[in-house]
C-alpha cells in the first residue's frame, strides 16, 4: 500500500470517527450544561442565603458554614469547566485534523477530474471513436470499447465522490463551528466563575476572621465537632453496610472478613504522612482546648500546616467518599484493604473523584483551614473503631506542642 493510499485511509478513519461524535457531541453537551445548570443553581441558593444572614445577624458560624458550602460549589463548578475545556480542546483537534485531511482529499480529487475532463476534450467523441476502429483485432476491439465504458463510469464516480467529500468537509467544519463557539463561552464561563470565587473566598476569610474575636464561637465549634465525629462514625458505619451488601450480592464471593490484616496493618508504625511538615496542634484522645482550657475529644490529630499544603493519601486505597460537614469542611474518606480507612478533614481543595483508585502518596488536595486556624484534620479507623494516627505513621521530622 503507498504512502497516499495509507494517508487516505487514515483521513478517511478520522472523519468518520468525528463525524460519529458529531450527534455524541452535542448530547454530551447539553448533559455537562445540565450539570452546571444544576451546579449554579445550588450556588445561586446559598448566596440568597448569605445574603438574608448578613442582613438580620452579626457573623456566625452559621454563616461561616454558607460561605463553606458556595465557596466548594464554586470550586467544584471550575474543576468541572476545566476538565470540560481539556475535553473540548481534544475533539476540535481532532476535528481540525480531519477538516485539514479533507480538504487536501477534495483538492486531490478535483485535479484528477480536471485531468480527466481535459482528456476527454482534447480527444473528443471522435477520439474515442477512432480508437475502437483502429483496434487491431476484434479482441483488442471489445478491449478499448470495455476500457472506455469503464473510464466514463469511472468519471461519474469520481464526481460523486467528489460531492460527498465535499458534503462532508462542510459537515466537519460545522462540527468545528460549534466546537469552538462552545469553547469560547466555556473560557468566558470559566473567567466569571473564578472571579466570583475569588471574591468568595475572601470574604469568607473576613467571616473567620471575625468568629475567632469572640470566644462563644470556641464553645459552640466544639458541640458541632462531636456531633460531626458521629456523623463521620455513621457515615463509616454505613460504608461497611454498603460494602457487605456488594459482597453478599457477587455470586462466588466470600462472606466479608473481620477488620485487620492486609498491606495497611502491615504498614503500622511506617506510612506516610497526609502532609509535609506542620506541628500537632491536638493529639489523640481527650486533649485540652487551646483557647478555653476545657477537656475536649478527638478522634485523629490535628495537623497545623500553611493553607493550600499539598494533602496526600497514606497508602493505597479507593476514594469512598467525598463529603461536607460543618466543623471539617471538606472531607474524603479513602478505604484500604482490611477494612482499614483514612480521614483528610479541613480540605480547601479537592483533586479526586468518589470510586477512584489512590496510591501511596498521591495527592488528594490541598489543606483549608478551620477554626483554629490552617490545619488539616486525619484519623485512622479500623472497622467501627477509631486508631491513634501518630502509632500508625512513619517517624518524620515534626514538632509537637
Amino acid at each position: 500500500m503507498t504512502p497516499r493510499a495509507r494517508r487516505t485511509i487514515l483521513i478517511a478513519a478520522i472523519a468518520a470517527f468525528a463525524l460519529a461524535q458529531a450527534p455524541a457531541f452535542q448530547k454530551e453537551l447539553k448533559s455537562k450544561q445540565s450539570q452546571l445548570e444544576q451546579l449554579r443553581k445550588e450556588i445561586s441558593q446559598y448566596e440568597k442565603k448569605i445574603r438574608d444572614r448578613e442582613k438580620k445577624e452579626n457573623t456566625t458560624l452559621e454563616q461561616l458554614d454558607d460561605y463553606g458550602k458556595q465557596e466548594a460549589l464554586l470550586k467544584k463548578l471550575v474543576k468541572k469547566l476545566h476538565a470540560e475545556e481539556a475535553g473540548l480542546e481534544a475533539s476540535i483537534n481532532a476535528t481540525t485534523n480531519s477538516v485539514s485531511g479533507l480538504g487536501e482529499q477534495v483538492d486531490h480529487l478535483k485535479k484528477q477530474y480536471a485531468g480527466y475532463v481535459r482528456s476527454a476534450y482534447l480527444r473528443g467523441t471522435t477520439g474515442d471513436l477512432e480508437l475502437v476502429l483502429s483496434s487491431g483485432s476484434v479482441n483488442q476491439l471489445f478491449v478499448r470499447a470495455e476500457y472506455l465504458k469503464r473510464f466514463s463510469a469511472q468519471r461519474k464516480r469520481d464526481l460523486g465522490e467528489i460531492t460527498d467529500k465535499r458534503r462532508t468537509l462542510q459537515d466537519e467544519q460545522d462540527l468545528l463551528a460549534r466546537q469552538l463557539g462552545a469553547r469560547q463561552r466555556l473560557i468566558a464561563d470559566k473567567s466569571a466563575e473564578q472571579g466570583k470565587l475569588k471574591k468568595m473566598t475572601t470574604k469568607k476569610k473576613n467571616v473567620l476572621a471575625g468568629i475567632r474575636r469572640d470566644k462563644k464561637n470556641y464553645q459552640k465549634e466544639i458541640d458541632r465537632r462531636r456531633t460531626d465525629f458521629q456523623e463521620v462514625g455513621k457515615k463509616i458505619a454505613a460504608l461497611i453496610e454498603r460494602d457487605a451488601k456488594k459482597k453478599a450480592a457477587t455470586p462466588g464471593a466470600k462472606p466479608p472478613a473481620p477488620a485487620g490484616g492486609g498491606a495497611f496493618e502491615v504498614s503500622r508504625g511506617g506510612l506516610g504522612w497526609p502532609v509535609d511538615g506542620g506541628r500537632i496542634l491536638t493529639k489523640y484522645g481527650t486533649q485540652q482546648h487551646p483557647v478555653l482550657h476545657t477537656l475536649t475529644e478527638n478522634k485523629g490529630i490535628d495537623i497545623s500546616v500553611p493553607t493550600g499544603s499539598r494533602v496526600s493519601a497514606v497508602s493505597p486505597g479507593e476514594v469512598s467518599t467525598i463529603w461536607w460537614l460543618p466543623s471539617f469542611g471538606n472531607l474524603v474518606i479513602v478505604a484500604h484493604e482490611g477494612g482499614y480507612r483514612t480521614v483528610y478533614a479541613h480540605l480547601g481543595d479537592i483533586d479526586v473523584d468518589e470510586g477512584q483508585k489512590v496510591t501511596a502518596g498521591q495527592s488528594l488536595g490541598k489543606s483549608g483551614e478551620g477554626l483554629s486556624g490552617p490545619m488539616l484534620h486525619f484519623e485512622v479507623w479500623r472497622g467501627r473503631e477509631t486508631l491513634d494516627p501518630e502509632k500508625w505513621l512513619g517517624s518524620r521530622t515534626v514538632s509537637r506542642k
